[in-house]
């Protein structure tokens, strides 16, 4: 999977893939599951 990121300090940030698509979105879902579990365990710790 091949990733350009191209941005300026005047305009948008635009982010090219290249490869399989269905790498990309389980890239995507592997993301989201470290994520949701980083917030699980952040709020996890401070309702003690």
């Amino acid at each position: 999977m091949d990733f350009g990121i191209i941005g300026g300090p005047d305009g948008p940030t635009a982010v090219f893939t290249g490869g399989d698509p269905m790498g990309f979105i389980l890239m995507l879902l592997l993301a989201a599951a470290l994520v949701g579990g980083a917030i699980w365990l952040f709020r996890r710790k401070h309702k003690k």
